[in-house]
């Protein structure tokens, strides 16, 4: 749970060229600026907003800062970026998540 914003990843991944680099799964964490920062491989970096909205995706070489749409089901934030093959959800006590 985000200890600012209340909200809970469910889960989040990134797949690069068909192999999944970074998965909440295996670990994730608050980062200094508050956002979800999911584990990667050595080199790649997948982080978000609480919301979900906002993220940053790295694969070691080049870097993007990119706006995810979210899609709410009840107290559920889901998104799919299909152009960084980054997806996930956040839940929440309030309905719906507030976005960035």
């Amino acid at each position: 749970i985000n200890p600012v914003s209340g909200t809970q990843l469910q889960f989040a991944v990134a797949i690069d060229n068909g192999a999944v680099v970074c998965d909440s799964n295996l670990g994730w964490r608050i980062d200094q600026d508050n956002n979800f920062s999911v584990h990667c491989n050595p080199g790649y970096v997948y982080a978000f907003t609480p919301s979900g909205q906002q993220a940053w995706y790295s694969n070691g070489i080049n870097s993007w800062a990119f706006t995810q749409q979210v899609t709410f089901s009840g107290n559920v934030n889901v998104w799919s970026e299909e152009r960084f093959g980054c997806g996930g959800a956040v839940s929440a006590a309030s309905t719906p998540i507030p976005l960035d």
